[in-house]
């Protein structure tokens, strides 16, 4: 079994703004508060209880983080018979390049969360 994400990894993700909450698999939820500046869905509040204990909700769809055969799986699945829009799934090889994607996912333009917005404002405009 793959070991744990590194205390050094876990701090430079949180140093950013975001939770990552931890399984009794070893696998992580990364969430980006509400409170936490990046892309964002409109209307979107999903509730969970930070690491502190305390519930607050996120903004933007979670990245569940497992390890995966000595390499890091980051997987975002928002649609019940998916992959739907924005939905993805990718293999990451170290912790330096998982903190990147998760940056890019989180606080940058990126096709994923891009699909998201759009599938959600096309929903909304439906009615």
């Amino acid at each position: 079994m793959q070991s744990p994400l590194s205390d050094e990894t876990l701090r430079e993700i949180r140093s950013r703004g975001l939770s990552v909450l931890q399984n009794h698999r070893g696998d992580y939820l990364v969430l980006k508060p509400f409170r936490t500046e990046g892309n964002a869905i409109p209307g979107r509040q999903a509730w969970f209880r930070n690491e502190a204990g305390e519930q607050e909700f996120s903004d933007a769809p979670a990245v569940e983080v497992r390890p995966a055969d000595n390499e890091w799986e980051m997987r975002v699945r928002e649609w019940v018979r998916g992959p739907g829009p924005g939905d993805f799934e990718r293999r990451i090889t170290s912790e330096q390049s998982l903190v990147s994607e998760l940056e890019t996912y989180f606080f940058a333009p990126n096709p994923e969360f891009s699909a998201a917005l759009e599938a959600r404002q096309r929903r909304s405009q439906q009615g």
